[in-house]
């Protein structure tokens, strides 16, 4: 999870070899990064936005280092935008405000006709059965895929020996303020809670990715184990973004502030995001009631508490903060991936993509972000998780990536 620090922009040698198509951007990752990055440092990529800073350094290697292998060269800006959307928006420009963009919400209608009539079997969200098979083929043929597959599988290895804890620990009232004892960690171990939080939903994303890398179903069974854990959580909102703490802040362009719910943070967003994939990876090796432990805490804990109620949470039309592409993200992906057992999340697809889209549209003229390079990077590329699984899983026909403003700006410094 992302604690708002900003991480310094780096250049980072190409992996793999420079696909053939369009320029504007391929994914790439360093094998030393705890990020993906776009090539010439345009930070975007599947999934791992979402690893935070406080990672050692072999986990942030082979964690930062999943999707590599799964979409390296294979999520582009096309020559050409597969959806008419007509005119593109036109950018009103004061002195006082800098801008503000007009963009028109896409109708469900056309979200509806652009979603396949019928889920494919998973894994579908990054990669398919013969995605995999292709992923392989690179680890036999480049060694710094295969230096990256031997990290992943000694960190599995490791934690299917590890216990898992099923007791959540108690969650200090605010850690920063040092409000009580808890919080200034006298007799406690201060990080308890939010350390339980990280390790068990990122274990569980680890070894499932794994599964589906290897098809050992000792790493499905141990990714389950860890997920099971995660699900004991009672939500996945954290203290610091609830009522008594967040509730006095000052709030952004665009939202009102008569604003009293605060049930679904950007935590909610970055574990949904991690949980989606973990539903989507374990999926072929789970029995129904895990299948059905898994997704009803997507349910519980996220789509439910936003579905039909955007209304009332003020980052859903906060399209100058970090927070409404991590958000919109996070609920886009895990409804993506349950699509299959409940059709009629495609009202979050839809709000996803709008609501990422006019996000995207609020980068400044020269690709800048109001809230500063560390935020824009956490916001764009949790943004373009959500954007890449939705351009595979719609063939295309929704391409976020053809943002005119994201599409006019592809590198980063």
């Amino acid at each position: 999870m992302h604690d708002g620090s900003c991480t310094p922009d780096r250049a980072f040698p190409d992996v793999f070899p420079k696909p053939q198509g369009p320029t504007h951007s391929p994914i790439a990752m360093s094998p030393t990064s705890s990020r993906p990055v776009f090539r010439a440092m345009f930070h975007a990529s599947c999934l791992t936005a979402c690893l935070t800073a406080c990672l050692t350094a072999i986990r942030a290697v082979c964690l930062s280092s999943l999707l590599l292998l799964a979409t390296a060269g294979s999520a582009r800006l096309s020559a050409q935008d597969p959806v008419p959307f007509g005119e593109r928006p036109e950018y009103r420009w004061s002195g006082e405000t800098g801008f503000s963009s007009t963009v028109d919400a896409l109708p469900l209608e056309r979200v509806l006709a652009a979603l396949p009539k019928r889920m494919p079997e998973h894994p579908y969200l990054y990669f398919d059965a013969a995605g995999m098979e292709e992923i392989r083929r690179r680890i036999e043929r480049d060694p710094e895929s295969a230096a990256i597959r031997d990290n992943l599988l000694a960190v599995a290895f490791k934690l299917l020996h590890q216990p898992v804890q099923m007791q959540v620990p108690i969650q200090a009232r605010d850690p920063r303020a040092g409000w009580t004892p808890r919080d200034r960690g006298e007799g406690y171990k201060r990080t308890e809670y939010e350390d339980h939080y990280r390790e068990t939903s990122e274990n569980a994303f680890t070894l499932a990715f794994v599964y589906q890398l290897t098809g050992d179903p000792r790493y499905a069974a141990k990714a389950y184990e860890f997920a099971d854990a995660f699900c004991e959580f009672p939500t996945w909102t954290r203290r610091a973004h609830e009522f008594p703490i967040i509730y006095d802040r000052i709030w952004p362009w665009n939202v009102s502030d008569d604003q009293v719910n605060f049930s679904f943070d950007h935590h909610n967003g970055d574990v949904l995001r991690l949980m989606g994939a973990v539903y989507d990876w374990l999926h072929p090796a789970l029995d129904r009631r895990q299948r059905d432990r898994l997704r009803g805490a997507m349910l519980e804990k996220g789509i439910n508490r936003v579905r039909g109620q955007y209304e009332q949470h003020w980052w859903a039309t906060a399209y100058r903060t970090n927070w409404a592409g991590v958000n919109h993200s996070g609920l886009g992906v895990a409804a993506l991936a349950l699509l299959g057992e409940h059709p009629e999340f495609a009202d979050v697809v839809a709000e996803s993509y709008n609501g990422i889209r006019k996000m995207l549209s609020e980068l400044g003229a020269d690709g800048a972000w109001a809230e500063g390079g560390g935020y824009w990077s956490y916001g764009v590329t949790t943004s373009i998780t959500f954007g890449d699984a939705l351009r595979r899983v719609t063939g295309g026909e929704l391409d976020l990536f053809q943002t005119a403003r994201l599409k006019a700006n592809p590198i980063a410094f």
